[in-house]
């Protein structure tokens, strides 16, 4: 047997629309509103990680708390891919981080991830920085590790991480 479903999805894309084009508004108030209007709703994740770089702060704020706060997995991937690829736009890196270390989704691993495989030391310190700011244990490891890291920040941000863990591992 087949089951066939379909739903009229033209009212939700009229809206999806319309606060896309209040994403580009020169207001801040109609950019704000957007903003908060994209966080009650699932399924935002894309449009709030473009307003991660917004030029007010209050519109970051909003889509970082709507990133950080919302359910789906696609919000975790598009913080991610903010910081990753877009790490060295101050707003957007401050918006990313505030909002990776207040999620509910586990994060760690992702951050672990990157924190191994980037060739990028800017990169690696954000990381190393979120994952301390977290207070992770299973970070300790990869943390020890860049205490041999060839960048000077890096491995100052790996020292900090540690001592905000608490790990004794790494005095030994």
């Amino acid at each position: 047997g087949v089951l066939v479903t379909i739903e009229d999805v033209t009212i939700r894309r009229d809206r999806e629309r319309t606060l896309a084009s209040q994403l580009k508004d020169p207001d801040d108030a109609v950019r704000l509103g957007a903003v908060r209007a994209l966080a009650a709703e699932d399924g935002a994740a894309t449009p709030l990680a473009g307003a991660l770089g917004d030029t007010s702060w209050r519109v970051r704020r909003a889509a970082a708390e709507g990133l950080a706060g919302a359910a789906e997995d696609a919000s975790v991937d598009a913080l991610l891919g903010a910081l990753r690829d877009r790490h060295r736009d101050p707003a957007v890196l401050n918006a990313a981080l505030s909002a990776l270390i207040r999620t509910r989704h586990d994060v760690v691993p992702s951050l672990l991830r990157i924190f191994a495989t980037t060739g990028d030391a800017d990169l690696r310190l954000y990381t190393a920085l979120a994952i301390g700011l977290l207070g992770d244990r299973r970070a300790v490891p990869a943390l020890v590790g860049a205490l041999g890291d060839s960048d000077d920040n890096v491995r100052f941000h790996a020292i900090e991480a540690l001592g905000r863990i608490g790990s004794r591992e790494a005095a030994l």
